[in-house]
């Protein structure tokens, strides 16, 4: 998910993050993973409020690769 810079700063990632997590739990989704580059700070920031850190490497070793499917 990607903001135009000209709208960043406004809260418009966060209202898009905020309605995705609506209209996940809406339809019965009840565990929702995301992924947020830790060192661009606003995207972290975003995402870090709502979610809690699951690193790659704990989720292999919870799930084995078979989680990775693109």
């Amino acid at each position: 998910m990607v903001t135009d810079k000209e709208f960043r700063g406004r809260g418009v990632g966060k209202s898009l993050v905020d309605g995705a997590i609506s209209w996940l739990e809406g339809r019965g989704c009840e565990v929702i993973y995301t992924t947020a580059d830790r060192y661009t700070s606003p995207s972290w920031n975003i995402f870090h409020r709502d979610f809690h850190l699951y690193e790659v490497p704990q989720q292999i070793r919870d799930y084995g690769l078979s989680f990775l499917r693109l």
